[in-house]
Parts: structure tokens; C-alpha cells; sequence
């Protein structure tokens, strides 16, 4: 197989994982999840060997400091490193999470982490002690593809790639994992309909059990909450007020 930029086999995995993330194959709890899943598909695309891929390692050129993933080849000891070993890097990657678990103040200091990171890997880029840097930004909950937020995203992205750093977002919210619940035993199963409109849209949901919703267009949800927020793409609506009583 030829060889390939690490930076175009990662931006492969990135898209990789949100097929599989769709696909229900793939269910990221924390931000090392992704990191982990990130691992595994450089190895997978048979284009790197293991002993090139490295997690939450020490890079050339950061003073002991770690990164989530590097690409390159173990060095040997020198000066700066604290006589600790350290890879030098061909590619270097920093990855942030945004999960469905994430509080809101760690939501609000979010953009600011990623600036964190890009700050890392922009003196990395500016050393020339990478080949290559790249910054893996994967969100679950709509947080940054709020229309009031698109901007910050571009913002990010901007600034990434002015400093030379590869810029790869994964949208993990279009399509999330539903998990139905099935009827609990000795519970009869009701038939509910909530309708409400919203931008000039009626919106059906039935209730087809005690924790099962079934919207318009068949997509299933736990709770009146969770089926508002896909339709609002809000992070903080409440079900029950949003969608009123029932119809019938």
C-alpha cells in the first residue's frame, strides 16, 4: 500500500468513527474513548505500525509535556527531555470531547480548552519538532453547531489552520445512539400523541410505552426531553412544558 500523510490517515479515522458512531458501533463515554477509537483506526488502515503510534505520550519540543496521540518514531534520550524517553513526532494530535454527560460549566469553558490545545501544538508547529499537528474536536450534543455558535466553531477552525495545524471536527449529533427501552412487564402500553409546533412545523410524538417515544419520522427517544432537544437542537429544554399535554 502506498504510503500516506499521517494527517490524511487520521482525517480518515475521524470519519470513519462518526459512520461508526451512527452505526451504533461505536459508544464514547469519555474524551480517552475517542483518543483509544482514534488509535485503533491508524493501526487498522495498515499504514503505520504499532511501534509508530503512540497515546498520551511525550512529544519532541514540549518540554516533557504530553500529548493525546503522536505519530513517529521513539528518540533517545537527550537534553530537555528529563532523561526520559520521548517520540519524535510526525504527527502530533490533541482531541477534545464534548459528551451528552458534559455540565455546563465545562460546556462554557470548552472553546477555551481547544485554544489550549492549539496553543500546544501551534509552538510544536512553529519548532518544526512535528511534521504535522492536527486538533480532533468531536461534539455529541449540538453544543458547537448551535447557529449561535457556528461562528466560534469557524473561529477555532480558522485559527487552527492559520498556525499550520489540521482542523477535524466530528459531528456526532446528527444521528445519536437511540436506546429503546422496552415495555416493562405488567405496564400497559399506552398510545399518547404530544403535538406541538415549532418554526412553523407541527411535530408529532407518540408514546408508545412507558419510556419509548416515537417521533414523526420514526426516530425513537427515552423521554419527552430527549425528543424536544432533537427537535429544538437546545441543550436545556424541559420535555414536559415544551410539548403540554396530549392530544389523545
Amino acid at each position: 500500500m502506498p504510503a500516506r500523510n499521517p494527517a490524511d490517515t487520521l482525517a480518515e479515522a475521524v470519519k470513519h468513527m462518526g459512520r461508526d458512531y451512527r452505526a451504533g458501533r461505536f459508544v464514547p463515554l469519555l474524551e480517552d474513548d475517542i483518543v483509544a477509537y482514534l488509535y485503533h483506526r491508524l493501526l487498522a488502515s495498515g499504514r503505520l505500525s504499532a511501534d509508530r503510534v503512540h497515546v498520551k505520550t511525550r512529544v519532541k519540543g514540549l518540554q516533557g509535556k504530553k500529548v493525546d496521540l503522536a505519530v513517529g518514531r521513539v528518540a533517545a534520550v537527550g537534553r530537555g527531555s528529563g532523561g526520559r524517553r520521548q517520540v519524535d513526532a510526525e504527527l502530533a494530535v490533541e482531541v477534545k470531547f464534548l459528551n451528552e454527560d458534559t455540565n455546563y460549566g465545562e460546556r462554557a469553558n470548552f472553546r477555551r480548552n481547544v485554544m489550549k490545545d492549539i496553543a500546544r501544538l501551534r509552538k510544536l508547529a512553529r519548532a518544526a519538532s512535528a511534521a504535522a499537528c492536527a486538533v480532533v474536536v468531536a461534539d455529541e450534543t449540538g453544543h458547537l453547531y448551535d447557529e449561535r455558535r457556528r461562528e466560534s466553531l469557524e473561529d477555532l477552525r480558522t485559527t487552527a489552520e492559520s498556525s499550520g495545524i489540521k482542523f477535524c471536527p466530528a459531528d456526532l449529533r446528527l444521528t445519536p445512539v437511540v436506546r429503546a427501552h422496552p415495555p416493562e412487564r405488567g405496564r400497559p402500553v399506552t398510545s399518547k400523541v404530544f403535538v406541538r409546533t415549532y418554526k412553523g412545523k407541527e411535530y408529532h410524538l407518540r408514546q408508545v410505552g412507558p419510556r419509548q417515544f416515537v417521533l414523526d419520522n420514526g426516530r425513537e427517544y427515552g423521554s419527552l426531553t430527549a425528543a424536544a432537544k432533537a427537535v429544538t437542537g437546545y441543550e436545556y429544554v424541559s420535555g414536559p412544558a415544551w410539548w403540554g399535554r396530549p392530544r389523545r
